[in-house]
């Protein structure tokens, strides 16, 4: 798992509608550890030498929060279909603890 930072308003996708700030996400880990998905992927990509893919794409990285509680609403993007980001790093690290292994 990894948290990972977005900055609104660095991407054409979502344009700013105020002033930049940072959005963080959790995502699962896309390796080896997942060898038929991981090694079709980089076969494909012709990226034979990658040990490891970072990324926000959660077709590669799905979001490790599947369901939303009541408290996130207090903390999470409510626009432009988000809600998967967060404002607050140190309540989502605190929502769903960083581990090493892979889900």
């Amino acid at each position: 798992m990894e948290i990972h930072a977005l900055r609104t308003g660095e991407s054409g996708l979502y344009p700013a509608k105020r002033m930049s700030e940072w959005l963080y996400t959790i995502r699962e880990r896309f390796t080896s550890s997942q060898p038929h998905r991981f090694d079709g992927y980089r076969m494909f990509s012709g990226f034979e030498h990658i040990l490891e893919v970072v990324t926000l794409d959660s077709t590669l990285c799905p979001d490790l929060i599947d369901e939303l509680q009541s408290e996130d609403w207090e903390h999470n993007v409510h626009e432009d279909f988000r809600t998967e980001f967060f404002r607050d790093a140190d309540y989502l690290m605190a929502r769903q603890l960083l581990t090493s292994v892979a889900r």
